[in-house]
């Protein structure tokens, strides 16, 4: 796809590109209570973490590292998507014993089932796949997490949102790309990540599309909610076709051909 006008490149970035993939996920939605909802894709605090644990930061203290000043992400949904609700025994480990695991014990370490949300593949697919398109302004970290993507050994085993849904991560080929940022001036373009409802101008009729609402984009030391918005998503794994968006998109390789990319912050 070529656009008739557009702005002159501003920008030029160098981007990591690569696939988290699982048998299933959960995100669970900051507003949920009594029933852990989910969100169809991981909030770019999820994706800050999921990164944090590759490279070996320590729990609660990379938020400041992972601001959306310093870092961008862009999350692409591969495969299509749907959400069930499954009922789940959760077992207390802080007092573990043979009769607890077996869940033989009444009154306060009963089990009690509790309602989740998981994200799955849609049938024929087996796998949920998203793609992580990142950038860092610190460069050794963006070398070293280049060298740990290439050669493996994780520090923490990435998960696509809680620890039993445990995921792979999967170089793209190449995995370092060159993007090209620039300003595609009211042209209706094809965007294959998911964008902030805000930044979209106008969608063709009859689009199907995703609403996902307060999806929180960082957290600030103490794990304090600094910022939250509403995104749009395709959960069909293909690009939304023919919107107009405002402000900057970038292309790179590792999106289909003819569509373009939205940093989620």
């Amino acid at each position: 796809m070529i656009l008739k006008s557009i702005s002159l490149v501003d920008q030029v970035m160098d981007l990591l590109v690569f696939d988290i993939i699982g048998r299933m996920a959960h995100f669970r939605k900051v507003f949920s209570n009594t029933t852990s909802l989910s969100y169809f894709f991981p909030p770019q605090t999820t994706v800050a973490g999921l990164i944090a644990g590759l490279l070996g930061f320590e729990r609660d203290s990379y938020y400041h590292e992972f601001s959306p000043e310093k870092c961008k992400i862009a999350i692409s949904i591969i495969n299509p998507l749907r959400k069930l609700i499954q009922k789940v025994n959760y077992l207390n480990l802080d007092d573990v014993s043979e009769a607890i695991l077996r869940g033989l014990r009444v009154g306060e370490y009963s089990r009690s089932p509790t309602s989740i949300q998981l994200v799955l593949p849609e049938p024929p697919h087996k796998f949920v796949i998203y793609r992580v398109f990142v950038h860092h302004t610190n460069r050794k970290l963006m070398n070293k997490l280049e060298k740990i993507l290439e050669q493996g050994g994780f520090a923490y085993p990435p998960c696509l949102g809680p620890a039993y849904c445990l995921a792979e991560v999967s170089a793209h080929e190449p995995l370092k790309v060159e993007a090209l940022l620039f300003d595609p001036l009211e042209e209706p373009i094809n965007i294959s990540t998911v964008i902030k409802a805000s930044r979209v101008v106008a969608i063709p009729q009859g689009t199907r599309l995703c609403h996902e609402r307060r999806v929180p984009i960082f957290f600030s030391n103490g794990r304090k909610l600094r910022k939250i918005d509403d995104y749009i998503c395709q959960i069909e794994g293909r690009p939304l076709e023919r919107i107009q968006v405002d402000g900057e998109v970038f292309s790179c390789r590792g999106l289909p051909d003819g569509s373009y990319g939205v940093f989620m912050e």
